[in-house]
C-alpha cells in the first residue's frame, strides 16, 4: 500500500493524447497518399474504377478515419468523454462506408479471379490488408496507453475501425479483383481481424490498468 500511494504521489506531465493522435492520423494519410501514387508498379491499373469510385471512396475512407482516430483519444481520458451514443455513431458511419467502399468496387470491376488463384489471392490480400493496418493499430495503442481510459473497450474499437479503414484505402486501389466473394472475405477478414485485435488489446490494457491501483 505505501509503495501504491508512493507511486500516485510522484508527479506526472499532463496527458494531451488528442493533438498527437489527431497529428499523427495526418502523417499517415501522406504516408498512405504515398503508397497510393507507388500503386502502378505494385499490382494493376484500376482505371476500370473511375475516378470518383477511385479516388473518391478512398478519400472518403481516409477522412473518416480523422474522427475515428480523435473519439478513440477522447476514449483514453479518465473522464467519460466518449459516450456511447458516440462510438454507436462513429462505429455505424466507418461500417457503412467501408461497405459502400466494397460493393462499388465490386460493381465497377471488371477483371475476374481465377479460379485456380481464388485461393492463394484471397490469403494474399488478407495478410497484406491486415499487415498495412497493423502497424497503424500498434502505433494508436502506444498513444492511447499514455492515458486511464473510462472506455477502453471504445477507444480500441474505434482506433481499430480507422486502422482498418486507412488500410482498406491503399488496398482497395492495388488488389484488381473487385468481386463481392473475394473482397468480401479476404479484405473483410483482415479489417475485423485488425478490429478485433485492437479492441480486445485494449480492453486488456485497460483492465491490468484498473488492477494494478484496484
Amino acid at each position: 500500500m505505501r509503495e501504491r500511494l508512493r507511486e500516485d504521489l510522484q508527479p506526472v506531465a499532463p496527458m494531451r493524447p488528442l493533438a498527437p493522435l489527431l497529428l499523427g492520423a495526418l502523417a499517415l494519410a501522406g504516408l498512405g497518399a504515398a503508397v497510393l501514387a507507388s500503386r502502378w508498379g505494385l499490382r494493376s491499373d484500376r482505371s476500370d474504377l473511375g475516378p470518383w469510385i477511385f479516388w473518391g471512396l478512398t478519400l472518403i475512407q481516409a477522412a473518416m478515419a480523422l474522427p475515428l482516430f480523435a473519439g478513440a483519444a477522447r476514449g483514453a481520458l479518465p473522464a467519460p468523454a466518449l459516450r456511447a451514443a458516440r462510438i454507436s455513431v462513429l462505429t455505424a458511419s466507418a461500417v457503412f462506408i467501408a461497405v459502400c467502399a466494397m460493393t462499388l468496387t465490386a460493381r465497377a470491376g471488371t477483371l475476374s479471379l481465377p479460379a485456380d488463384k481464388r485461393l492463394a489471392e484471397g490469403f494474399l490480400c488478407f495478410g497484406v490488408e491486415f499487415a498495412l493496418g497493423l502497424p497503424i493499430a500498434l502505433w494508436s495503442g502506444l498513444i492511447l496507453a499514455r492515458g486511464f481510459p473510462a472506455a477502453p473497450a471504445g477507444a480500441g474499437l474505434l482506433a481499430g475501425l480507422a486502422a482498418a479503414l486507412l488500410a482498406d484505402a491503399c488496398w482497395r486501389l492495388i488488389c484488381p479483383f473487385g468481386e463481392a466473394g473475394h473482397v468480401v472475405p479476404s479484405h473483410g477478414a483482415g479489417m475485423l481481424l485488425l478490429v478485433a485485435l485492437t479492441t480486445a488489446g485494449a480492453v486488456l490494457w485497460g483492465v491490468r490498468r484498473r488492477s494494478r491501483i484496484g
